[in-house]
């Protein structure tokens, strides 16, 4: 049986990944996430679901051996390099959704509401927002020395 935690107990990234997981219903295809990610729980939780695992080992990380699927990744690490392994395996897309996460929060830290009700409408608003921003149009950016497409 799980034990409950109290306000003060820090949960650690790989520790939530399992039950996050757990929440999603149907086929996962892939699972991309940062370097506090690259643990044996997340990776056995990811291979439970049959998805892909698109994590990149920390630094120093060895091999885990038997075929172990973050050991591919190692290796195409080494072979392409880390920018190369990041766009052939599609993990650049995580970074949209930590951007969208970055905006979120930029509409507070926190929840104001108590009652976890409430704190649902409040998290439903706060997206409303964002996705109306996104409605209105997003940002062109470009990098610096190269020219912006005409619109």
């Amino acid at each position: 049986m799980a034990r409950l935690r109290s306000r003060n107990d820090r949960w650690g990234d790989s520790e939530i990944l399992p039950g996050l997981l757990d929440q999603v219903e149907g086929e996962i295809a892939q699972v991309s996430a940062d370097g506090a990610y690259d643990s044996h729980g997340c990776h056995a939780a990811i291979a439970e679901r049959d998805a892909r695992a698109t994590i990149p080992p920390r630094d120093g990380a060895v091999t885990w051996g038997g075929d172990h699927a973050r050991d591919a990744i190692i290796q195409e690490i080494g072979a392409k390099g880390l920018d190369g392994w990041k766009n052939d395996s599609g993990y650049h897309r995580r970074s949209i959704a930590e951007n969208m996460m970055y905006r979120f929060k930029q509409l507070g830290d926190s929840l104001f509401s108590r009652r976890f009700e409430r704190q649902v409408n409040e998290a439903h608003v706060r997206a409303a927002i964002i996705n109306t921003f996104t409605y209105l149009g997003m940002p062109q950016s470009v990098r610096v020395g190269q020219v912006a497409p005409a619109a």
